[in-house]
């Protein structure tokens, strides 16, 4: 097999520099290393450490007044000067009395001009008088109403002609002297003022009455008969708007009921309007609050250009004034 051979020249020269080793032939030095610098003196600075460190004198500092937490002044400074208690308490009792005379001056004299940045209250709008009563709901008692001002209606009959009546008591409007009377409307007795007697139906008959005074403008009249019954009562301050009830004997059946309120005052006609219905016959009888008390005469029954009809009835009031001699 084929072996690699070294190069010629190399085994010649190692066999020189062996050879130049072991006769003493001197050989050239290896280059020097460069020279290490000294080392640091780190005991000189050691030294410096373990001495007491002297540090400058610090600034003087000016000169100013001591504050001490006690009230007890330092020896030659200022005395410090406490207020009295007494000083204190009298102070407060004069701002009090300064602050209480403000106030009652400011009380007697309520026109004194307010200072700047206080205006003065607006005054309050007072609200508007409202009823004593309710007379704008029904009574509680319904049927106990009904009761009492049906024994006091009844039918009233002139000639082929027939309405409505009532008793009034009118001493509580009118000083009249005269008692209960009979009040109807002038159109259902003015047949009877030509020599007709008049007549009212009294549980299922009739008793004659006759005609004490009338009033064509307003349409009222007054009856008398020997009857015995219990009278109303009279209103002369009706309301818009309050509950009212209409009795008479419309189409000649005898204690009708409609209920109903005040639509609407005509004071200069003194006329109450009402939507409670009025027909032929309703004509003389009472239209009460929800008291029983009488405020108007059904008279008429006002008709609209599309069938709808409004009730009218004269205010009591018009008959204390043209019938009754009222209080001044």
């Amino acid at each position: 097999s084929a072996m690699t051979q070294p190069p010629p020249n190399s085994a010649s020269s190692n066999q020189g520099k062996l050879g130049n080793l072991q006769a003493g032939t001197p050989q050239p030095a290896p280059p020097s290393a460069p020279p290490t610098p000294p080392a640091p003196n780190n005991q000189g600075k050691l030294a410096g450490l373990q001495e007491p460190l002297q540090l400058p004198p610090p600034p003087p500092t000016p000169p100013g007044p001591a504050v001490h937490a006690s009230t007890v002044p330092p020896p030659g400074g200022q005395r410090t000067r406490r207020i009295p208690v007494w000083a204190l308490v009298v102070a407060g009792v004069l701002v009090l009395i300064v602050v209480a005379g403000a106030l009652a001056v400011g009380r007697t004299n309520p026109e004194a001009p307010a200072q700047a940045g206080n205006s003065a209250p607006a005054p309050a709008i007072a609200a508007p008088a409202a009823p004593a009563t309710d007379v704008y709901s029904a009574p509680p008692d319904v049927a106990g109403l009904i009761t009492l001002v049906k024994a006091s209606t009844f039918a009233v009959y002139c000639g082929d002609f027939s309405g409505t009546g009532f008793m009034l008591d009118p001493s509580d409007v009118g000083t009249s002297g005269i008692g209960s009377v009979i009040v109807t409307n002038h159109h259902v007795v003015e047949t009877c003022l030509d020599g007709v007697i008049p007549e009212v139906g009294i549980d299922g008959s009739t008793v004659s009455a006759r005609v004490l005074d009338f009033d064509v403008t307003n349409d009222l009249a007054l009856l008398s008969a020997d009857i015995d019954v219990p009278p109303l009562q009279a209103s002369t301050s009706p309301v818009a708007g309050e509950w009212v009830m209409a009795v008479g004997n419309p189409l000649g059946v005898d204690g009708t009921v409609t209920f109903g309120t005040v639509t609407n005052l005509l004071p200069d006609e003194a006329w109450i309007t009402t939507d409670a219905a009025i027909s032929p016959g309703n004509s003389g009888g009472p239209l009460t609050n929800n008291r029983g008390q009488v405020i108007g005469v059904n008279s008429e029954a006002w008709q609209g250009d599309f069938g709808s009809s409004m009730g009218a009835s004269r205010e009591i009031r018009q008959l204390c004034q043209r019938l009754v001699a009222c209080r001044p």
